[in-house]
């Protein structure tokens, strides 16, 4: 027997997962008064907090297998969920490249270079697991800030 799910269905399980995920994101990072570093860094902090959670890990898994079954819904969660957080990384890094934080760099790759270790992280038991996790995360965070040339990187 073979079971087909509801396009909707799979989108409004993606929605109830990941939508109060970047919301929470993206209220941490509307801090305008903290510098770019420390507003990169409590993003990163965010996320690595939301991935840690079992059940968003595990829609995230679902996502990476099924998006090629679901191209409505995956096209939902990169307009949804993809873009808006991409675009709280671009503006952050913009701002600290305009206040001399970080060098000149493409914002937009800075976005995409800072998203592979969530997507390594969501994965990591395909991959073979991670003997810690949560280390891997803060210690690819750092030293990717670091690469932005960031002053107060420290």
């Amino acid at each position: 027997m073979q079971f087909k799910v509801d396009s909707r269905l799979f989108k409004e399980v993606i929605k109830a997962g990941l939508i109060p995920a970047v919301a929470t994101v993206e209220a941490l990072a509307a801090e305008p008064d903290l510098p770019s570093v420390e507003q990169l860094r409590r993003y990163l902090a965010t996320w690595q907090r939301v991935m840690a959670e079992a059940p968003l890990g595990d829609l995230l898994k679902l996502l990476a297998a099924e998006t090629g079954n679901f191209p409505e819904a995956s096209q939902w969660l990169r307009e949804s969920v993809v873009r808006p957080a991409r675009q709280v990384i671009i503006g952050i890094v913009e701002t600290g490249i305009a206040g001399g934080d970080f060098r000149a760099i493409s914002a937009e790759t800075v976005a995409d270079i800072l998203a592979s270790p969530l997507c390594f992280y969501a994965l990591r038991d395909i991959w073979g697991g991670l003997s810690s996790p949560d280390r891997f995360l803060g210690e690819a965070f750092d030293m990717l800030i670091r690469g932005l040339g960031a002053a107060s990187a420290g």
